[in-house]
């Protein structure tokens, strides 16, 4: 089948990863880069190849393509289709809580493509495991972004607009608050005089518990264990506001498990 012409619409971290990752599967051309600088929208054009027009205008993100994908912050969405108006185009966004339907008033044919990733401008991210959940207005469309997922990951799954947000909001636990919990870490350690990567080990073996046996059964820790003398010296170690983060996820913790015998 003919690569579908496309203007991605976007050229941050979400952009500049997942482009090159959808090219390279094949089923799609990028065109045009629309992006709010010229130097942003040139710099992803020229990483995707030399015939790739660069602009700023909104208004030609669905001049002579086939799909307009929409990888912006989750408040442009809505703004960058209603530039659109009766778009021939298919049109399809890669945020994890903002609605299909916010690209209605572009064209009746929309969906999304939410790649399920942490994205880093300059950090390069392998998606062929990676969870991508699509949704569209239409089966047929469904179908046909299937496919192009699939181009990318060996994990596509369908995901309503409710059920996308409730799988984002899980993302932002597992990976955001997370990663700032290990900068916590990071600052708690470096008051020991010790780098983070001591902790490696440490969190390979976390994570890797928690797929073999779950993340429930895998806690370990003075809250799961009731050790009150140990979480009181640990917080008698922090800072306010380090304290109050300790205490809330201990008690989260503590309230889990309240049902086991110590």
């Amino acid at each position: 089948m003919k690569p579908l012409r496309t203007t991605i619409v976007g050229a941050g971290n979400v952009a500049w990863s997942l482009a090159p990752a959808l090219e390279r599967g094949g089923m799609i051309k990028v065109a045009r880069v629309v992006a709010r600088t010229h130097e942003s929208a040139d710099a992803l054009a020229r990483r995707l190849g030399p015939y790739v027009e660069a602009t700023t205008d909104n208004s030609l993100a669905d001049h002579d393509v086939d799909l307009v994908i929409v990888a912006t912050t989750d408040s442009a969405v809505r703004q960058i289709a209603e530039t659109c108006p009766g778009s021939q185009a298919v049109w399809v966004h890669t945020s994890g809580s903002v609605d299909a339907s916010e690209l209605a008033t572009a064209s009746p044919r929309y969906g999304v493509l939410y790649p399920m990733q942490t994205f880093t401008r300059g950090v390069e991210v392998d998606l062929s495991h990676a969870a991508i959940y699509i949704e569209a207005s239409s089966e047929s469309l469904l179908a046909q972004l299937k496919a192009i997922a699939l181009t990318v990951s060996d994990n596509v799954g369908e995901a309503d607009s409710d059920g996308r947000k409730r799988l984002h909001c899980a993302a932002v636990f597992a990976c955001n608050f997370t990663n700032h919990l290990l900068t916590i870490a990071e600052q708690v350690a470096g008051e020991a005089g010790r780098p983070l990567s001591d902790f490696r080990q440490l969190i390979d073996e976390t994570l890797r518990k928690a797929a073999l046996i779950g993340p429930y059964e895998g806690q370990t820790g003075p809250a799961r264990r009731g050790a009150t003398e140990v979480m009181e010296a640990h917080e008698a170690l922090l800072s306010p506001q380090l304290r109050n983060i300790y205490h809330i996820l201990s008690e989260s913790i503590a309230s889990t498990y309240s049902n086991e015998s110590h």
